[in-house]
């Protein structure tokens, strides 16, 4: 099937973004072992230096985008990193939260869940996004379960559109 201009999904780098996608350690081809969390923040910390040293990085607009582990660990990072002005976590593994958060991330955050999503269904993640602080919003991909195999179209749109309102907000 063919798409139209309109209908085909845009990533962010088609949108003009400087983009980076990383594995954490021990995950794929990425040298060392898990920590379950514990050094992950510091993969994170290093993918955002490498992203800003990219000519014509903004510093004022950093986005990190963490799908489950990922997002959690974004979640857990963010907060001590100024340099991160706003979120997206996708299918967060809800279970990882029950202990709360060391700190709030209190910038624009937006989660984004699969309709069938085992690890971060809907009914858990609303109360966990009610208490977090800051502007925040939940979308949901209808459909789709955690690893949103078959809509990954829709979830990338999704992204997109925050991701681009997002960083055409001035002052933000």
């Amino acid at each position: 099937m063919t798409r139209s201009p309109s209908q085909r999904p845009q990533s962010l780098a088609e949108a003009g973004m400087i983009t980076l996608r990383f594995n954490f350690r021990g995950v794929g081809q990425s040298q060392g072992q898990q920590t379950d969390g514990r050094l992950e923040p510091l993969d994170l910390a290093g993918a955002i230096d490498a992203a800003l040293a990219q000519p014509g990085a903004n510093p004022a607009k950093v986005c990190v985008i963490g799908h489950g582990f990922g997002a959690y660990i974004s979640l857990l990072y963010a907060p001590f990193d100024l340099r991160i002005r706003t979120l997206v976590a996708v299918s967060l593994p809800i279970f990882r939260t029950s202990g709360g958060l060391p700190r709030a991330f209190e910038r624009p955050k937006l989660f984004v869940t699969a309709e069938f999503d085992e690890l971060c269904p809907l009914y858990k993640l609303e109360p966990f996004v009610e208490q977090q602080a800051g502007p925040k919003g939940i979308k949901v991909i209808i459909g789709a379960r955690h690893l949103m195999r078959g809509y990954e179209d829709a979830a990338s749109n999704a992204i997109v559109k925050y991701v681009k309102a997002w960083a055409e907000m001035p002052g933000v």
